[in-house]
């Protein structure tokens, strides 16, 4: 009853925008007034007004189970189309929207111009489907691919990134996947070839790694919370010291909660079909398989394990568009040398085999010693001998002048704006990080601002649609659940609920899309909380999730751990492209 008082509402929105003699809505006082103004001039042998002669060609008057109604002039062989009034209106609409399925706007577009009513317009029937609960459980939700919330870090080892490549189908001997780990604020990558994707060999790996570049105060993984657990107890058997704090921290509490008191790791875990917070290393993920491609290609090689660290190599040398120079800059604060090469042009060092031969052809090393080094032999002091005077940290030579930073002995020629070498390369690490950090934020401006025209701001009492995975729901169900946005958060995340509770996570603005029409408010939402997916099963008419799927690369042997042939099922298209499948 409230969908047709809605429904209602929105047609008499549309009448008063609508003037003059044509308008197709009609009310029941002047469709009686028509079919009686038709009798009249049907009946009419003579004298007939032009008001009369209109009536006549658009209307004609048939009785239909004993009721007069409206109708177009009937043709030969074409059936009649009614004419029908506003109370007659919503159900009309109702008959034509359920004969196409629920359609969508096109195919409902389609329907309205030959529809076997003569005053239903496109306008109605959308007017219709968009208060069409049931439309909305099956409408399609924008794709995702913008973050709503970039994660900007001015640290190195703030957060860490890590992500596996399946490379099961061409496997080099025993290594079936790529481990990627990748700093957040620097880029910086580090490759691994792996033989099985377990947690005991992905912590065995990462160790190394966190001991010679140190560890990150986020770990972030994107491979599911079990495996990422598994990972935690690993490493933690392996390095003792190392305390990591697991869970999904929020945001807020992540300076509370990831302080460290050794080395006190957060780690934020994502599910494997939900990776918006894993866009930079999915990214990565691209750049190094099409890094990889092209070096097999150029050493006709399958053995991708090998040229891991080429790729690494080449990856980390590259210019990275989001911190506006190479991963390599920002973590060292100077470009990548790849030996001479990186300094002079290549017809000048084709044939060098020795630094004497260097010397001779490029430049010659001065030996000339600085007037204010030289030591004169013979010159005593007037003065009483000094102790041992200090020596340059760069030439190892006496002088009297320091470092203005570490204030440790330093020439003024010998140093760089008055810094020695440890010092100013230090300053130019601090600078390139900086400068990276900058270039980050300055992309998730750009990026925020996309998202907010993409996804204006849901206010509490919106309704919304919430996509369900597939295999959080059954084949047979809907798939969205209709949901009323019950609190926003100063983050600008969204507490959602139905009738049947609250949502148990918040959710960011690009993982729901608003609708116009009120289905739900926000006094109708109980105080429980639940999963999506218990959400989507209480909606159900066949009990919920019940949909299967594997992914072996072994054929489904019965011997096999498919979940196709435990669950008593045959596999279907979703599951694999392999031919050679023994369960289909």
């Amino acid at each position: 009853m409230a969908y047709k008082i809605k429904f209602n509402e929105a047609i008499e929105k549309i009448k008063s925008k609508a003037t003059g003699e044509n308008v197709k809505i009609i009310s029941p006082e002047k469709y009686l007034r028509l079919i009686q103004e038709v009798k009249e001039a049907k009946s009419k042998k003579s004298k007939k007004t032009s008001k009369d002669y209109r009536r006549l060609r658009k209307y004609q008057v048939i009785e239909i189970d004993g009721e007069e109604r409206l109708v177009e002039p009937v043709k030969h062989g074409i059936p009649p189309r009614l004419y029908v009034h506003t109370e007659q209106l919503f159900d009309a609409c109702a008959e034509i929207h359920a004969q196409t399925g629920h359609a969508g706007r096109d195919k409902m577009k389609f329907n309205a111009k030959k529809c076997k009513y003569a005053n239903i317009t496109k306008a109605m029937l959308m007017c219709y489907k968009e208060h069409c609960e049931i439309c909305l459980l099956k409408e399609p939700t924008q794709r995702k691919g913008i973050t709503v919330r970039p994660i900007v870090h001015t640290e190195m080892n703030a957060r860490a990134q890590v992500d596996l490549i399946d490379m099961q189908t061409s496997a080099d001997g025993n290594y079936r996947f790529i481990m990627v780990v990748q700093d957040h604020l620097t880029k910086f990558v580090h490759l691994r070839a792996l033989e099985r994707k377990e947690a005991q060999q992905v912590a065995t790996e990462l160790v190394p790694i966190f001991l010679t570049f140190g560890a990150p105060s986020i770990l972030q993984s994107d491979n599911g919370r079990e495996f990422a657990n598994s990972i935690i107890n690993s490493m933690g058997e392996m390095w003792p010291a190392l305390k990591i704090v697991h869970g999904e921290l929020r945001r807020k509490r992540s300076t509370q909660h990831g302080t460290m008191q050794l080395l006190m790791i957060p780690l934020s875990t994502g599910t494997p079909r939900h990776s918006q917070s894993q866009g930079s290393v999915e990214r990565c993920n691209r750049d190094v398989q099409d890094i990889l491609i092209t070096w097999m290609r150029e050493n006709n090689s399958t053995n991708w394990a090998q040229g891991l660290k080429f790729v690494a190599h080449m990856k980390n040398n590259r210019h990275h568009q989001g911190i506006g120079r190479s991963p390599y800059e920002a973590l060292f604060g100077v470009p990548m040398k790849v030996g001479l090469g990186s300094s002079y042009p290549k017809e000048l060092i084709g044939n060098l085999t020795r630094e004497e031969s260097l010397e001779c052809k490029v430049f010659r090393v001065s030996t000339v010693t600085p007037p204010s080094r030289l030591n004169f032999e013979g010159f005593t002091p007037s003065s009483p001998e000094p102790g041992p005077a200090p020596k340059c940290t760069v030439c190892n030579a006496a002088c009297s002048e320091q470092c203005s930073e570490c204030l440790q002995p330093l020439h003024a020629d010998c140093g760089r704006a008055g810094k020695c070498t440890l010092c100013a390369r230090a300053a130019s690490i601090a600078g390139e990080r900086s400068a990276a950090s900058s270039s980050l934020k300055k992309q998730a401006e750009k990026m925020l601002k996309t998202s907010r025209q993409r996804f204006p701001p849901a206010a509490v009492g919106d309704t919304v649609i919430i996509p369900v995975p597939d295999v959080d729901r059954g084949r047979g169900d809907p798939r969205n659940v209709i949901c009323v946005v019950v609190e926003v958060t100063e983050d600008n995340l969204y507490r959602l609920g139905n009738k049947q509770g609250r949502l148990n996570t918040l959710l960011a603005r690009s993982m729901f899309t608003v609708r116009k029409e009120k289905f739900i408010s926000v006094e109708d939402v109980p105080d429980t909380y639940m999963a999506l997916r218990s959400m989507a099963t209480a909606q159900s008419l066949s009990g919920g999730q019940g949909y299967v799927r594997c992914a072996c690369k072994t054929g489904c042997k019965p011997s096999s751990k498919c979940k196709c042939r435990g669950a008593g099922v045959l596999c279907n298209s979703k599951c694999h492209g392999s031919s050679t499948c023994s369960n289909k």
